[in-house]
């Protein structure tokens, strides 16, 4: 899981459409799944995602990324997803779409 921007879309000419993603961000996310494929795990989360999630999800730290080789300026963290936190009783931070609906 890597949160960043990205270009996605369909690219070509009328003749020949390609849906296809570009950028730096693609670049590091083929990186993360060769590491995952690696390490053998389920799911792994970039340093900019687990600030994001940290409180929401039980994560440890399994490899750091030289991100240079994609065309980043620095090297990165990446946490393996573990389990969910327990969320104390009342406090429920995690919705399905008919529960939104319903409100």
């Amino acid at each position: 899981v890597c949160t960043a921007e990205m270009v996605v879309g369909h690219l070509g000419t009328s003749q020949q459409l390609y849906y296809n993603v570009l950028g730096t961000t693609a670049d590091l996310c083929f990186m993360l799944c060769s590491l995952g494929a690696r390490l053998r795990t389920s799911i792994l989360v970039m340093g900019e995602t687990y600030s994001e999630l940290q409180d929401q999800f039980v994560m440890r730290g399994v490899d750091v990324l030289d991100l240079h080789a994609a065309g980043g300026a620095e090297c990165e963290e990446v946490y393996e997803l573990m389990d969910e936190q327990e969320t104390p009783e009342g406090e429920e931070w995690m919705y399905t779409l008919s529960d939104r609906e319903s409100a």
